[in-house]
C-alpha cells in the first residue's frame, strides 16, 4: 500500500508520510531559529562598534567604584 501525500510523492506507509512531515517540519524551525539567532547577534555585534569607547585601567576603576 502507498500513500500520497498530496505533493506529487507517493510513498510506503502514513508512518513514513508523518516522519517525512514531522522531519520537515523540523528543519524549517531550525533554520527559523538559526536566522533570528543569527540576527540577533548581528544586531548586538553592530551596536557593539557603535557604542564602544575605549577606557583607560583607571577610568574603568573608578566607574565600578562610583
Amino acid at each position: 500500500m502507498s500513500v500520497d501525500a498530496g505533493d506529487g510523492d507517493s510513498r510506503e506507509s502514513t508512518s513514513e508520510c508523518t516522519r517525512d512531515l514531522i522531519r520537515s517540519d523540523k528543519q524549517r524551525f531550525d533554520a527559523e531559529v538559526f536566522n533570528r539567532q543569527k540576527a540577533e547577534l548581528n544586531h548586538a555585534f553592530a551596536a557593539l562598534e557603535v557604542t564602544h569607547d575605549s577606557l583607560t585601567a583607571a577610568e574603568l576603576t573608578a566607574q565600578y567604584r562610583s
